[in-house]
């Protein structure tokens, strides 16, 4: 999940006057580690330490890497991720398979990805954290940024190849 994403949604729920909210991580905690914190914080200040400050804190605390190249590239995979999460393709790709033929462009029509500059921004966005990520020895970076990275290319696809799925 991308960190900008996370903290939008925490700024939703306290604007929302939300009493409650609940997140599932799975299968492993440890892996979504970096989202967790993030989550843990913003819940309870939402309009707190900015992104990079949240993320430059992690790397500092963690060990993980560089924090100041940690928060470069947390920044730069939220970005590209951003679009990605907002369009909910994942989830739908998963959950409603059916979406992925002849509906696929009526479906996702309302979200800015469906716009071919927002595509290719995000997709250059998305290989620039990648190539970032792909500068350390953290697997979990560099796994991240392919999966936000394959998953973009994989909407630009079914985007461009509507025509020829929709085709009678």
């Amino acid at each position: 999940t991308p960190l900008q994403f996370l903290q939008l949604r925490c700024q939703e729920f306290v604007d929302k006057k939300l009493s409650s909210v609940g997140a599932v991580v799975t299968p492993d905690e440890k892996w979504h580690e970096f989202n967790v914190m993030a989550f843990a914080e913003w819940s309870w200040n939402a309009r707190g330490r900015i992104p990079v400050d949240f993320a430059r804190s992690y790397a500092t605390i963690t060990g993980i890497c560089d924090p100041a190249f940690f928060a470069e590239w947390a920044v730069a995979a939220g970005r590209a991720g951003m679009e990605l999460a907002e369009s909910e393709f994942v989830n739908d790709t998963l959950m409603k398979p059916e979406r992925m033929g002849k509906e696929f462009r009526e479906y996702f029509e309302p979200v800015r990805l469906a716009k071919a500059a927002f595509r290719h921004k995000a997709l250059n966005e998305g290989r620039q954290a990648e190539q970032l990520a792909g500068q350390t020895n953290v697997p979990s970076m560099a796994l991240e940024s392919m999966f936000t990275r394959a998953q973009l290319e994989a909407f630009d696809s079914m985007w461009i190849s509507a025509d020829y799925i929709c085709a009678p």
